[in-house]
């Protein structure tokens, strides 16, 4: 019905291109309508569109160009210099900001406009690094390499260095076992996570703690029998 290399899926969202345009496109949404209503399933889709978003990106067919998309009222928000996360994440930050945009700009034009929204933000945090296009391959594809992670949570308050210990008793334990092939330096890689912070806390704490009330006080109004 539609050729799955033209397809795109995340969770809810999905995007088809499909050639040709009118009755023959038309008739392929309702084939989409009638496979999700034999599962009890509702779908609501569109067809015949030149210009839309699909999560992040923005696509024009009509110019074939494509170019970052953020919902109305949404500014990106970045993690200040000051924050309490590994400071390769902080230093590196502006460079990932700039390969992503470019990545989603389908010309240096485009990311020229866009870019001045995403400084401003970077420089509110305090990133004084300055993002420039970034010429990037975009058909560049590697083989999966199955790996297992450790992510132990980060503090700037721990002066262990945890994945250096860690790497040594995976060096010490498997480097001339037979498990040494599944357990090594390539298969196993550290990665530290970063724990939300205190408003965070608070605030999911605070949701759980009405919603509790909020259950409690419902099933008192059952129970009564005025």
């Amino acid at each position: 019905m539609i050729n799955p290399k033209h397809i795109g899926l995340y969770r809810d969202d999905g995007l088809a291109g499909i050639p040709g345009s009118g009755p023959p496109v038309e008739q392929k949404r309702k084939q989409v309508c009638k496979i999700f209503q034999s599962f009890g399933l509702k779908v609501t889709t569109e067809t015949n569109l030149k210009q839309t978003d699909f999560l992040d990106i923005f696509f024009d067919l009509n110019s074939k160009t494509f170019k970052p998309f953020r919902k109305a009222n949404d500014s990106p928000c970045y993690i200040n210099v000051d924050s309490n996360h590994p400071r390769m994440i902080k230093h590196n930050l502006p460079q990932m900001i700039a390969n992503r945009i470019s990545r989603l700009s389908s010309s240096k034009e485009i990311f020229d406009q866009e870019i001045p929204t995403y400084k401003h933000a970077l420089e509110t945090a305090g990133h004084t690094k300055n993002i420039e296009f970034q010429d990037i391959p975009r058909n560049n594809r590697n083989r999966a390499r199955n790996i297992l992670w450790f992510n132990p949570p980060y503090s700037e308050t721990v002066k262990t260095n945890v994945g250096a210990k860690f790497l040594a008793l995976v060096d010490k334990h498997f480097k001339n076992s037979p498990l040494g092939r599944y357990f090594n330096r390539r298969t196993v890689k550290v990665s530290y996570s970063c724990l939300p912070n205190i408003a965070s806390i608070i605030s999911g704490h605070n949701r759980k703690v009405i919603s509790q009330h909020n259950q409690t006080q419902a099933s008192q109004q059952q129970k009564c029998n005025c």
